[in-house]
């Protein structure tokens, strides 16, 4: 069973290696150049998005500068930096690579200690051959890192739940940690997560779970380089005012801007 869970990991992750070239969709405005600044200066310009997965999606790209002042064409040195443009949008998609695995772990373990071996297979075999999960792993996007990190986190609290010894505590405090780093919709969906486990389990580890949020804190705090935590809340700030009042988009052949509850065209 290993084996094929292995077998379905290595064809998603192949399969999404092959396909950056032939995708169009090119990486989010300052992904790139936002993770650049924040491995090689400990800043970024960006604060609507925690910094770890734009670390890895600039990792490769570690070594590009750009003096330019204009957001379009510091992102324009950066991808360029390798040679080609595409080049570099095709090295800052590998990094997703990571986030793709860590989600297919996580949920591995999580339908095993759930359901045993047989589910994980399905599970897993279900969730690596499903197109979008494919399509949005070969992005530089924040979608997957956040999805692994959901998956992660879960299959750690099913254990903590267990065993809520101050081992799994700690474990508990650092996959939290970098889910929140991840992307700010993570508190949302592994509130539910955690509550909807706590609930069937039937156990509140109120202490401990303290402990383990303070420790996620405490991390993030770390990752934000100790004095700029409060960009960790003002990014929270911007999203959270973002989703209240929308943006333009465009969908069957008109403009509509989305503000609160009412769109407008």
């Amino acid at each position: 069973m290993p084996m094929r869970l292995a077998l379905f990991a290595l064809i998603a992750a192949v399969t999404i290696w092959a396909s950056p070239r032939r995708t169009r969709s090119s990486v989010p405005p300052g992904t790139s150049p936002a993770g650049t600044s924040t491995c090689t200066t400990g800043g970024t310009f960006d604060v609507s998005h925690p910094p770890l997965a734009r670390i890895a999606f600039a990792f490769p790209l570690r070594h590009a500068r750009s003096a330019a002042a204009d957001i379009n064409e510091r992102i324009s040195d950066v991808l360029a930096s390798p040679g080609h443009y595409m080049d570099g949008v095709v090295l800052a998609r590998r990094g997703n690579l990571l986030f793709l695995l860590l989600a297919l772990l996580g949920l591995a373990v999580w339908a095993h200690d759930a359901f045993g071996m047989r589910v994980a297979l399905i599970a897993v075999a279900l969730f690596a051959l499903l197109p979008p999960i494919l399509a949005h792993a070969g992005l530089a996007t924040t979608d997957i890192p956040v999805t692994a990190a959901v998956a992660a986190a879960a299959a750690v609290l099913v254990r903590w739940l267990r065993n809520p010894s101050w081992q799994w505590t700690v474990v508990m405090a650092a996959a939290t940690g970098a889910g929140l780093l991840t992307k700010f919709s993570f508190p949302m969906f592994f509130g539910i997560v955690a509550l909807t486990l706590m609930t069937a389990a039937r156990r509140w580890p109120v202490a401990r779970g303290a402990a383990a949020v303070t420790g996620a804190f405490a991390i993030v705090w770390t990752v934000y380089l100790f004095n700029r935590l409060s960009r960790f809340f003002r990014g929270l700030g911007v999203v959270m005012k973002h989703n209240a009042e929308g943006h333009a988009a465009y969908s069957w052949a008109r403009c509509a801007t989305r503000v609160g509850g009412s769109t407008s065209r």
